[in-house]
């Protein structure tokens, strides 16, 4: 079993422990700077330096990277620090304690980080960055809903089906977003109609959850079901063009990378966006 936490959180194949501190990453006591003159300010902690540094792509499009280090002061596991990351003006990035094999006492990862974001990191420490060659696998999405239209105001169910149709087995996670829900977490839609992006009519919130890796054989599928309707109410008559997102943690190994050293702890885990279209029609 695994805990897959909120954005905020590192999604690892370990544990990861509750964040027991109520303060915001601007609070923090600990606050790593990586600016454009690639200069590391730490705010309360000068002596806080990063050693063992990974910078992992954590998505099979190479379009997001997370960062990760062992502390040079931390030489015990009940080691407990609060620290913050904030790259270049972006805002500061609360961090995330995992281990991995062959690390004992875990490590800090902060994710998220963008490619300019990461390149600027990678400069600083003098590490390259750790990017997936290609996927090992195929998958086959398709998105459809349950009626062809619908009345204003009506739910609108959606069902996403998707097809190993390569010649390996994939493993994926699927949970780790239901404690607290109050929508399907690894679902996002953009919606427009008439040409004018509709607003989303909620938030996504949920406070991580237990997951389970699932194995799907060539041949084999597996679906998931999502109201639409939690995310645009459909009240008014005409065409609303749905694009879906929805993001699988695959847990599938061995995964090649090329560049750097991936860490341990990401390098069966990752990120890959599966997307479509679908039309709704309300009349």
């Amino acid at each position: 079993m695994h805990w897959l936490t909120t954005l905020a959180l590192l999604a690892t194949s370990c544990s990861t422990p509750p964040q027991t501190s109520s303060r915001t990453p601007e609070h923090s006591p600990d606050c790593m700077v990586i600016g454009e003159g690639e200069v590391v300010v730490l705010a309360g902690q000068e002596h806080l330096k990063p050693r063992t540094v990974f910078l992992t792509a954590s998505s099979f499009d190479n379009d997001r990277y997370t960062f990760c280090f062992v502390p040079e002061d931390m030489h015990s596991p009940d080691y407990n620090r609060e620290i913050s990351l904030r790259v270049g003006k972006n805002p500061p990035r609360a961090r995330a304690w995992h281990s991995a094999e062959g690390e004992p006492l875990g490590h800090f990862g902060f994710q998220e980080l963008t490619e300019p974001e990461a390149k600027l990191v990678a400069r600083r420490f003098g590490v390259s960055i750790a990017r997936l060659e290609a996927r090992p696998f195929k998958l086959q999405p398709s998105f459809t809903l349950d009626k062809q239209e619908y009345a204003p105001g009506k739910p609108v169910q959606l069902r996403l089906r998707v097809e190993n149709v390569g010649e390996r087995r994939l493993s994926a996670h699927f949970g780790g977003w239901q404690r607290g829900a109050n929508r399907h977490g690894r679902f996002t839609f953009t919606i427009v109609k008439d040409g004018k992006l509709v607003p989303d009519i909620g938030m996504t919130i949920n406070f991580g959850g237990l997951s389970a890796a699932t194995a799907i054989q060539p041949g084999e599928h597996f679906e998931e079901q999502v109201q639409l309707d939690q995310w645009c109410a459909f009240d008014s008559q005409g065409a609303y063009e749905v694009d879906a997102v929805y993001e699988m943690h695959v847990t599938e190994t061995p995964l090649d990378f090329q560049g750097g050293k991936p860490c341990l702890a990401l390098a069966d885990n990752l990120i890959d966006q599966l997307r479509g279209h679908v039309q709704v029609i309300v009349k």
